[in-house]
């Protein structure tokens, strides 16, 4: 038998080798610092939860639980400035979801409801334990072996069936833990019911993360707090921004000088043809440049362009222009004279005389 090592000869207290249990505890202390805002008092909390342990179970996730249910506890008889401003703003949503138990039994009623942490616990100490070591802070970061992750799994639709309320639901667990087993696309029937069923979409989803083993997904669904604060609700409703009207592109030019032409030949024509006008003399229409008419005639059956009743009209004149009359004026009789609109520029016509020799 060995001899136990002697005392050191200064008298100083020989170094006490570390427990199993204080391995555990100084691997929870990272999480107890998530709901602590210094690490004196994530110590503080750690010691206190260690006392409430059971003495069966797993030391590192009954550790945890019992982190945060000592937590919510400081919360309830007035420790809460001991507590993060995080956790206690996740303590308070939870306490809002479920009013009048409380933070700690708010927090009581927020682990009933996580059907994956349900189905952890269920499990057998050392399948928790493996479990466990592979979710990351204190492991190697290797996924758990299949027949851990297939117990988790049938564990899991074990729990959710048996707490959903739906009969739908029921019916469709066998057919959900079959198709997310293999990996399959869903069914159509079962296609939709999972677009419908958001309880039934958060276990796909779950089942799914226990399959592959997706910590982004297994994290939280077992840890429940994980440092971050719930999303805060929306002020009001959004009000939706007034649609930008389209800007308003100028008529094109060539248009609106069109447009204008059409009015005053329609103009032109309407007074034409009014019985009763007598057209504007010969010499009041402006003759272009470049090409200067011949005076016309002192008989006047030898000129040809007259109004817009010739008697006989030239067959080399381009366009009628109207007759010389010894008076401008415009006589009306019917319909009652109408005051014309703004004459607009006066076009430029040309007008071809033709003299015919007696």
């Amino acid at each position: 038998m060995q001899d136990a090592a002697p005392p050191p000869a200064d008298g100083t207290p020989a170094r006490r080798s570390p427990s199993p249990t204080d391995r555990h505890r100084a691997a929870v202390l990272g999480y107890a610092r998530l709901c602590c805002p210094d690490g004196a008092t994530a110590r503080r909390l750690v010691d206190e939860a260690a006392r409430t342990l059971p003495t069966a179970g797993a030391p590192r996730p009954e550790l945890v639980a019992a982190l945060r249910r000592t937590a919510a506890r400081w919360a309830d008889t007035g420790r809460e400035a001991e507590l993060s401003a995080g956790f206690r703003s996740w303590l308070h949503a939870a306490a809002a979801r479920h009013p009048g138990a409380g933070l700690a039994g708010a927090l009581a009623a927020v682990e009933q409801e996580a059907p994956l942490l349900q189905a952890f616990r269920r499990l057998p100490a050392h399948r928790q334990e493996e479990l466990w070591h592979g979710l990351g802070p204190d492991g190697d970061l290797r996924p758990p072996a299949p027949p851990a992750r297939a117990a988790l799994f049938d564990t899991y639709l074990q729990v959710y069936v048996a707490r959903v309320p739906a009969r739908a639901c029921r019916q469709l667990v066998a057919r959900l833990g079959d198709t997310v087993r293999r990996g399959s696309a869903p069914e159509p029937g079962l296609a939709d019911h999972l677009a419908g069923c958001g309880p039934c979409g958060t276990a796909c989803t779950e089942l799914a993360a226990v399959r592959d083993w997706h910590r982004p997904v297994l994290t939280p669904a077992l840890l429940l707090w994980t440092g971050e604060a719930p999303p805060s609700p929306p002020v009001g409703p959004a009000v939706p921004s007034p649609p930008t009207a389209a800007p308003r592109r100028p008529a094109p030019v060539r248009t609106v000088v069109g447009a204008a032409a059409a009015v005053l030949l329609l103009v032109l024509a309407v007074a034409a043809a009014l019985p009763g006008h007598t057209p504007a003399p010969t010499a009041a229409v402006p003759v272009p440049t470049g090409a200067e008419p011949a005076p016309p005639s002192p008989t006047p059956t030898t000129t040809t362009a007259t109004s817009s009743t010739p008697p006989t009209p030239a067959p080399t004149t381009t366009r009628p222009a109207p007759a010389p009359t010894p008076s401008p004026t415009h006589s009306r009789t019917t319909p009652p004279p109408v005051p014309p609109p703004v004459p607009p520029p006066s076009p430029v016509v040309t007008v071809t005389v033709t003299l015919i020799e007696p």
